[in-house]
């Protein structure tokens, strides 16, 4: 018989609280002066501790800069698994979407950028963590289409596709989207999206047709 599991203890959930601090008080300075120019000594008097505990916690700034990416990926995800009623299952994909462009949103595309480069140059230390979030996110996509159909009648050219290979093919289009999305200017931002969103409502139509929801 499995024993119940214990709440956190006070030190515990104290040391969660500071973590999540420094977190959220690096990334409003990476948002407002630029990932390059903030230093730990700056984001120890924002979150009022002492420059050791903010190592103790995030040994570089690459760390606590991918810390926070996992930290907003889940956000995703959560965005995602919200049970929503749609009519039709291209309509549930599209806003899938458009939700999670909108959660990302208040992060300028150039702290997205950082994270992407970080995994470029420090694939060993970040590739596992990248991919273990990625096939998370591609999960609640294809439960997402189970929710509403049965993906197994869904067929491509040459095979039947079940709806986690489903999700990742939407993934795929909507990282594309979101490569192009932190790529560009301030003002074209919500026309990336758009454009984006367009794609994704094809595929879906491609698909699916119009199945409302079963």
């Amino acid at each position: 018989m499995n024993k119940p599991v214990k709440p956190p203890g006070l030190r515990q959930r104290k040391k969660e609280q500071r973590r999540r601090e420094i977190m959220l008080r690096g990334k409003q300075l990476f948002t407002e002066h630029g990932y390059a120019s903030v230093m730990f000594d700056d984001i120890a008097r924002l979150a009022d501790v002492s420059v050791g505990t903010v190592y103790n916690y995030f040994p570089s700034k690459s760390e606590l800069l991918f810390c926070i990416f996992e930290s907003e990926a889940l956000d995703l995800a959560a965005v995602i698994d919200e049970s929503v009623e749609y009519p039709s299952i291209q309509d549930e994909i599209v806003d899938i979407f458009r939700k999670a462009f909108a959660a990302i949103g208040h992060i300028e595309p150039e702290l997205w950028r950082h994270v992407v480069a970080e995994m470029l140059l420090a694939p060993e230390a970040y590739v596992k963590r990248w991919l273990v979030v990625e096939d998370h996110l591609t999960a609640q996509i294809g439960k997402a289409i189970a929710r509403r159909c049965d993906a197994q009648d869904i067929a491509s050219p040459g095979r039947r596709m079940s709806p986690d290979e489903l999700g990742r093919v939407f993934y795929a289009l909507g990282k594309a989207g979101f490569y192009a999305y932190i790529g560009i200017s301030h003002h074209d931002k919500d026309q990336a999206v758009e454009t984006l969103l367009s794609h994704i409502s094809l595929l879906a139509e491609l698909l699916f047709g119009n199945r409302a929801k079963t």
